[in-house]
């Protein structure tokens, strides 16, 4: 979510978003420069079996409209495990929260 100073939420986005993809905790947040958030995905808590891990989106691009933009699954080589944080190395991020 995103609350304004006095409280206000003036953004929310969750599961019920992205009805083709399995979220569980949302954990990294960043806001990008172009006004999108980058999204991951920590699915460690939840599922215990770590074989349902794979094919579960672990970081997501997302528009202000809640449109995807872009999902990563890299359960292979390299295995990337669960997402948990978000560095950006090629563009300035706006605010970070770690939940």
């Amino acid at each position: 979510i995103e609350v304004t100073p006095a409280g206000d939420i003036v953004w929310r986005f969750s599961q019920a978003d992205v009805a083709d993809d399995r979220c569980f905790q949302f954990q990294g947040v960043k806001r990008l420069a172009n006004g999108n958030t980058m999204v991951c995905n920590w699915c460690a808590g939840d599922v215990k079996d770590v074989a349902q891990w794979n094919g579960t989106v672990q970081v997501f691009e997302v528009a202000p409209d809640k449109q995807v933009v872009w999902t990563l699954r890299a359960w292979g080589e390299p295995d990337l495990g669960t997402g948990s944080s978000i560095q950006l190395l090629d563009q300035p991020g706006g605010w970070g929260v770690s939940a």
